[in-house]
């Protein structure tokens, strides 16, 4: 039989306890956690989100049934006129210059020198002969007219 001494006797020992301390710490249950520290689970139910409606999409810009020009070319400033009715409207420029048509029917123009279409006219046009007039032209309202038929002639 091999003989021990004490010292392969003492580290044997050693080992022997060391592995039995490590299987005991594994198998050991966890503590429960202190209840002062911890936040306690919440039991109910969370509320279900209602359906939210989706954001309103913008309307898009109503296109103008035609756009007037303080100077020729389509340039300087302008008043877009989105719902002509037949009748008088007295526009913001000083001059016209150029008129520009955009969606729906075509227009007779008669532009004034005076405010509520009183005074000379200082230029008539069909609103689909569009861009050059010719002026600009001084004016202040403008009476505008369907046209009647197939063609527009303007009406002086």
């Amino acid at each position: 039989m091999a003989k021990f001494n004490s010292f392969s006797l003492a580290i044997f020992a050693i080992l022997l306890a060391s592995l039995f301390a490590v299987s005991t710490v594994e198998a050991a249950p966890a503590p429960a956690p202190s209840t002062s520290l911890a936040p306690v689970p919440s039991t109910t139910p969370k509320p279900v989100p209602k359906p939210t409606k989706p954001a309103p999409k913008p309307k898009p810009a109503k296109p103008a049934a035609f756009s007037i020009y303080s100077l020729p070319g389509l340039k300087g400033k302008v008043e877009k006129v989105i719902k002509p009715k037949e009748g008088c409207l007295n526009h913001k420029l000083k001059t016209v210059g150029s008129v520009k048509k955009g969606f729906g029917p075509t227009f007779n123009l008669q532009f004034y020198s005076g405010k509520n279409c009183k005074g000379n006219i200082t230029h008539a046009m069909s609103s689909e002969t569009v861009k050059q007039m010719g002026g600009p032209y001084k004016s202040s309202s403008v009476r505008i007219t369907k046209c009647k038929g197939k063609r527009c002639t303007p009406m002086v």
